[in-house]
């Protein structure tokens, strides 16, 4: 790899950011060039907006096979089996109406080829095939696309800050062996998202941090993918909670809990 990137900083009303990224991999000789822009107008007022493009490759693929028991399973590119691409565009808008608040609202969509199935099953891999061929252990040639809406909103207090998120999100992929070349949902793909956490200083090095997410369930990796129907997981609920004591004694020294 070798990678350039010129940030553009010193102006009042854009700061804009110019990189690229050339690969060498000499599995398959494969040459590519990655760029990619981000630019943001008007960063340090109240209202400001910006975009970003940049086409991305992967050459190692880490796959799961989740009713088998093993170490990590990696693929390599070569001449037969091409790099996964990606190109992803995101727009964003911000919105700071004072010292203590901060939103922010960005879409993004992707375009994907060569890209990996990273997880399946027996009964995936018996139902997935035309003709019953169950010689090929993953998928490597998926197309696809993804698009989203993010949200974000910040609060800060004196002693307690809070924020929360939420995603609105859709990923689908195609491939020629399944669904007759229909598109399909992944087994990562989650409808809704949504986060909330806070960070409260209880005393002078006495903090508590708690968070809760929320999703929407998940495409089902056991079901039939010849039926009509999809089937989801159910939803994903999780709370955490943590507690944190810090103490400075002597001079550079300093210990934490």
């Amino acid at each position: 790899d070798v990678f350039a990137q010129f940030d553009f900083t010193h102006f009042k009303n854009i700061h804009l950011s110019l990189g690229s990224r050339v690969y060498y991999f000499s599995n398959g000789k494969y040459l590519h060039l990655s760029p990619r822009i981000k630019t943001q107008f008007f960063p340090e007022s109240v209202f400001s907006y910006g975009f970003g493009y940049s086409k991305n490759y992967q050459f190692l693929h880490q796959l799961e096979f989740q009713t088998i028991n093993s170490t990590d399973f990696w693929v390599i590119s070569n001449e037969e089996q091409p790099p996964s691409s990606v190109n992803y565009f995101t727009t964003n808008i911000r919105i700071r109406p004072g010292n203590s608040w901060y939103l922010q609202a960005e879409a993004y969509y992707k375009i994907y080829s060569n890209l990996r199935i990273h997880s399946l099953t027996n009964q995936f891999i018996s139902s997935a095939f035309e003709g019953g061929d169950n010689n090929r252990p993953f998928l490597f040639n998926n197309d696809g696309q993804a698009k989203g809406l993010e949200f974000l909103v910040k609060k800060r207090f004196n002693n307690f800050n809070i924020s929360s998120t939420y995603t609105l999100s859709s990923t689908e992929i195609e491939n020629r062996f399944i669904y007759d070349g229909e598109p399909f949902n992944p087994s990562y793909d989650r409808t809704h998202q949504f986060s909330l956490s806070s960070d409260v200083v209880l005393s002078q090095g006495l903090s508590v941090y708690s968070s809760w997410t929320l999703a929407t369930g998940s495409p089902s990796s056991l079901f039939n993918r010849h039926n009509d129907i999809e089937s989801r997981i159910g939803d994903y609920s999780r709370v955490d909670i943590s507690l944190r004591y810090s103490h400075n004694y002597y001079v550079n020294n300093k210990a934490e809990f």
